[in-house]
């Protein structure tokens, strides 16, 4: 199950942060790219593609 920002945020906050359009998924990627090698993040997304699928 993928987090969403009502995991982590309460409504109102939500609010806030949804109308600056501020992603912290987003965030988290580039966090993810900067941290991992290309081939290591091809692995990870064929393999969430995989789950997703099933």
């Amino acid at each position: 199950m993928r987090p969403t920002l009502s995991d982590y945020y309460s409504a109102q906050d939500h609010d806030i942060i949804t109308d600056m359009r501020f992603r912290p998924e987003a965030a988290s990627r580039d966090d993810s790219r900067e941290k991992f090698t290309p081939a290591q993040n091809l692995n990870y997304t064929r393999r969430r593609a995989e789950l997703a699928a099933q």
